[in-house]
């Protein structure tokens, strides 16, 4: 029995792309839901906190169906999103140095063999 190849579900990426996070809410990853409540509950384990964002449309989703904890305020939401989004252009750039080390240290050792 053969298998036809399945089409990748999405375009593969080009030479040298970092992969970028692809949600606009960086407090909730557009859950809805505020991911690194750690930051804000002393014991975050038992409670789901719905992001108060004013710009998440996620957020604004869940916040309508209610059953969340809202009483965290917008400006902690912008505050988690502007720290998660920094995080994630610091890991790129270090993502983005290592493979220019690595690809550096390649050429040398293969300039080196002639």
């Amino acid at each position: 029995m053969t298998f036809t190849p399945l089409k990748p579900l999405r375009p593969p990426e080009q030479d040298g792309e970092i992969w970028q996070p692809r949600w606009d809410c960086f407090c909730c990853h557009d859950t809805g839901i505020i991911l690194r409540k750690e930051w804000v509950l002393e014991s975050p384990q038992n409670y789901a906190l719905a992001c108060n964002r004013p710009s998440c449309s996620s957020g604004a989703m869940l916040r309508a169906t209610g059953g969340l904890d809202t009483r965290v305020p917008p400006a902690i939401c912008e505050q988690i999103h502007e720290l998660e989004r920094e995080s994630w252009r610091q890991t790129t750039k270090e993502k983005v140095e290592r493979i220019r080390a690595l690809a550096n240290q390649q050429i040398e050792s293969f300039t080196e063999s002639f």
